[in-house]
């Protein structure tokens, strides 16, 4: 496209690779690397919340779920194409599970962790996974910008992995989206919840699916938030 377009004002730039707004644009190398120094900021964080931990457990994982876990990097995963971060999110997952793990003394086993990684109202502590919900973010923010009609690359990859991730009847296209009204990161991050929470009942034994199913009542939301760390009781 030819530059007249754009008013002579506008600063330009002929990088392949630049941030703009706190956010990466340009290759899958950019990008990771962006991710990984903002890894290095939060370990700052998280190291706090591990002193915190040795106090007050709870404190400690409510300030995990609210400042140093999903919401830290959630921006990046709206404006950055999926395929180009999901490696480096995956690191930052695992740091978020590190830090739960020292802060509260649970050593979560793969399974206590999936549940873990819920939302509150299927049972899980909200410390939600960037890998897995980052496809949900980014084809959310490009229908919510009006991309939701264009066929691009990255918009197809970030549909083709949350395909992968959710039950077959919620899979979705570039037609569905191209005749919905609003696409919702919140509905579509609720679509693997489900997925993952399913997942989880079906491998779990009998005594485990009742306390999961348990733990996953509206109820579970009115008692005291001392409660929250007694849900991952795999045995």
């Amino acid at each position: 496209h030819s530059l007249d377009l754009f008013p002579s004002s506008m600063i330009t730039s002929d990088k392949p690779n630049l941030v703009i707004l706190g956010a990466p644009i340009g290759n899958k190398e950019l990008c990771s690397s962006f991710v990984s120094k903002s890894l290095k900021n939060v370990a700052g964080l998280w190291s706090q919340l591990e002193e915190v931990g040795l106090i007050d457990p709870q404190v400690a994982l409510i300030l995990l779920r609210l400042c140093g876990a999903f919401c830290k990097l959630v921006h990046l995963t709206r404006a950055t194409p999926t395929s180009l971060i999901k490696d480096a999110l995956a690191v930052f997952d695992a740091g978020v599970r590190r830090t739960f793990c020292l802060c509260t003394g649970v050593d979560a086993s793969n399974d206590a962790w999936q549940q873990a990684q819920l939302s509150l109202r299927k049972g899980g502590l909200g410390l939600r996974s960037l890998s897995l919900h980052s496809p949900a973010a980014f084809i959310a923010s490009l229908c919510s910008a009006g991309y939701g009609s264009h066929s691009t690359s990255h918009l197809s990859q970030a549909i083709d992995m949350f395909n992968c991730l959710v039950a077959p009847s919620d899979v979705i296209s570039a037609d569905n989206l191209l005749s919905s009204s609003s696409v919702h990161q919140k509905a579509l991050s609720e679509k693997l919840d489900d997925h993952q929470f399913n997942l989880l009942l079906n491998s779990s034994s009998v005594a485990d699916r009742a306390r999961l199913l348990s733990v996953s009542s509206p109820l579970l939301l009115l008692g005291s938030p001392s409660s929250l760390l007694n849900v991952l009781d795999y045995t």
